[in-house]
């Protein structure tokens, strides 16, 4: 996959550095990805290199059905580029807020708990803390599984710590 050769469809979301695109490889592919385009004027005037690095270091390590893949990185002069796997369901967040309805039934409550404790589970053993678990950061693959995304907080934790960070 060549970065330059993707073409941008619309804004999946938008944060303080940058914005996420859902892409595909060309025009003639049907294969979406989200394309994470951060500035890095922004990145270094809000002390948030190392938060980057850390994030994209951390996502390569891992590898599960239940954690968001990263495809690829990039950079030029002015951006951060990073190539994600495209959840097709949404953020559990919409899921939860639906107009149709008032929260979900406690089954699927129940399925996305164990699905997203499995995926902490699999991080926690290879001493990772994600440390942003909430809705926002949740996606619904296009089999309805839920996956976990933005490793922003995560953080190489081998013994104790006793940082506080995240969303309040």
């Amino acid at each position: 996959l060549k970065l330059e050769a993707l073409r941008k469809y619309q804004i999946l979301g938008e944060g303080n550095f940058g914005q996420v695109w859902l892409v595909t490889e060309s025009e003639s592919s049907s294969t979406p990805y989200a394309l994470k385009i951060q500035a890095k004027f922004e990145l270094i005037e809000g002390g948030q290199a190392d938060t980057v690095l850390r994030e994209k270091e951390i996502m390569s390590q891992v590898r599960h059905p239940f954690i968001s893949n990263l495809v690829k990185t990039h950079q030029d002069t002015d951006f951060l580029y990073m190539l994600l796997d495209y959840a097709q369901g949404g953020e559990l967040f919409n899921a939860i807020h639906a107009d149709d309805h008032d929260g979900l039934p406690e089954e699927n409550c129940q399925f996305y708990a164990c699905v997203i404790a499995e995926a902490l589970a699999y991080m926690h053993r290879r001493f990772i803390a994600f440390r942003d678990l909430k809705p926002e950061n949740v996606v619904i693959d296009k089999s309805g599984y839920p996956v976990l995304i933005d490793f922003g907080y995560a953080k190489y934790i081998p013994e104790k710590s006793f940082t506080l960070c995240g969303t309040p």
